[in-house]
Parts: C-alpha cells; sequence; structure tokens
C-alpha cells in the first residue's frame, strides 16, 4: 500500500473530497458510457463534450497532471491515476476490514521465511558447537584416549564423524552418503 500511496500524484484525502470522476473496474456498458462521472462516458453533444472535458481538465489538475490535449489524450492520460487509486482504496478498505486475528496471520505470513532461516542457522551453530567441543575433547585426549599420537586421535575422530553423517545423517547402512570432513594437509579440520 506504501509503494501504490507513493506513485500517486496527488493526497489521497484531497482526492476522496474534491475528486468527481469515477473509476468501474467491471462496469456493465451502460454505466461505463452513460454516467457523467465515469472515466469512460461517452458524450452525446457539444454540450456534454464541453462539460465532461472541463471534468477531466480539473481532475488532471487535482492530480498535478497536464490538462492539455484532446478529449481521448485527456481521458488516457487521468485512466492510470485513477486505476491507481481504485487499487489503493480496495487495498485499505481490506486492511480496514480486517479483524485482530486476521492481521496476525498476515504478519506472521511474512515471517515464516526468517523463522526458517533462522532454524536452519541455530542446527548448523548446534551442530558445529557439538564437532568443535569434540575436536577439543581429541585435543586434550579425552576423546579416543586409547590411541596414541593427536593425529592419529584426529584422524580416528574425522572418520567416526563422517560414518555418522553418512550413515545416520545424510544417508543410512544400505545407501550411506559420500560426505567427507574437510581436513588440511596437518590432518586439522577446516573451520
Amino acid at each position: 500500500m506504501e509503494e501504490l500511496k507513493q506513485r500517486l500524484n496527488a493526497n489521497l484525502e484531497d482526492l476522496a473530497t474534491k475528486s468527481k470522476i469515477r473509476y468501474h473496474a467491471n462496469p456493465t456498458k451502460s454505466v461505463k458510457t452513460l454516467s457523467r462521472t465515469s472515466i469512460d462516458f461517452i458524450p452525446s453533444n457539444s454540450d456534454e463534450m464541453d462539460g465532461f472535458i472541463d471534468l477531466l481538465i480539473n481532475e488532471l489538475l487535482l492530480r498535478g497532471l497536464n490538462p492539455t490535449g484532446e478529449l481521448d489524450e485527456l481521458r488516457e492520460r487521468l485512466r492510470p491515476e485513477l486505476e491507481l487509486e481504485y487499487k489503493l482504496q480496495q487495498h485499505l478498505k481490506k486492511v480496514a476490514h480486517c479483524t485482530k486475528l486476521e492481521a496476525s496471520l498476515i504478519a506472521l505470513l511474512h515471517k515464516i521465511p526468517y523463522i526458517l532461516h533462522c532454524e536452519n542457522r541455530v542446527g548448523l551453530k548446534i551442530l558445529f558447537m557439538l564437532l568443535h567441543e569434540g575436536y577439543s575433547n581429541v585435543l586434550n585426549g579425552t576423546l579416543f584416549a586409547h590411541i596414541r599420537g593427536e593425529n592419529n586421535r584426529i584422524v580416528a575422530y574425522a572418520q567416526e564423524i563422517e560414518r555418522i553423517l553418512n550413515t545416520y545423517i545424510l544417508g543410512d547402512e544400505d545407501g550411506p552418503a559420500q560426505w567427507v570432513l574437510p581436513m588440511d594437509k596437518d590432518k586439522k579440520p577446516l573451520e
């Protein structure tokens, strides 16, 4: 709605009180062409033509648009503004009739991507923290204490992490995944 308001050439409150012309989204042909306040009015004589042109000029001036030209030019210059105003009015009516529950649901629907993104980020952080804690325990000899040498313990830890991820998280025993823990040349996991 804010984007539509910014595209308007005039203040919506001024238009509501001063504008006399009407845009009909899906009118019958008679309403569309016979109503003197319709943008699609077809004048039948010169007096109606002059009155309708004056109306179009006043409406264009009200919206800060160029008021010069023939009838069809004036009409086609004003029509996009009227369509925009109509769309904005429809949105405002929907918002005005919205209950607190509906408004809350609309706001919640806009938050779902952020919630899902947050859940993924939190899951990754928990996994990283677990792996980092395990790595620290490998370095101080708490994990894989039966294996001598820090590099050998790190390799055993990496193989165990790969086995768990490939057979329980990313795959299963019958169809294991092929994920490998990235490590540098000194057998240190890459962070």
